[in-house]
């Protein structure tokens, strides 16, 4: 029987390997992006070519209600949770940070 992974931010980096490497070790998988939807759909091309079954969804972090929504759709359409990586992040010039910028980025890892 298959596992299951949600992987936040699975649509570029460190996030992408993530969500490839899961599928291929036998994970079904739920890819979380946020504005890279085309990156989103080749990695659930990538992770489905391995067998295994690949959700992806765009959504906004910062917000408990939307995470929780998410986990709880993926439940629904896989069955189970066995893991949750969190690799969703912002990358930003410093120079173009806004004042409130790291607080911004607090309040996305530690809700979600």
């Amino acid at each position: 029987m298959s596992r299951r992974a949600i992987v936040a931010g699975g649509s570029t980096g460190i996030g992408r390997g993530t969500a490839i490497a899961l599928a291929k070790s036998g994970h079904d998988v739920t890819i979380t992006f946020a504005h890279k939807a085309a990156e989103a759909q080749k990695n659930a091309e990538a992770a489905e070519a391995t067998g295994q079954r690949c959700i992806i969804e765009q959504l906004d972090l910062s917000s408990p209600e939307t995470a929780k929504a998410c986990v709880d759709k993926m439940v629904e359409q896989l069955g189970r949770l066995d893991a949750l990586v969190s690799s969703a992040g912002m990358m930003v010039p410093s120079f173009d940070a806004p004042p409130d910028f790291a607080d911004h980025l607090r309040g996305s890892k530690s809700k979600a």
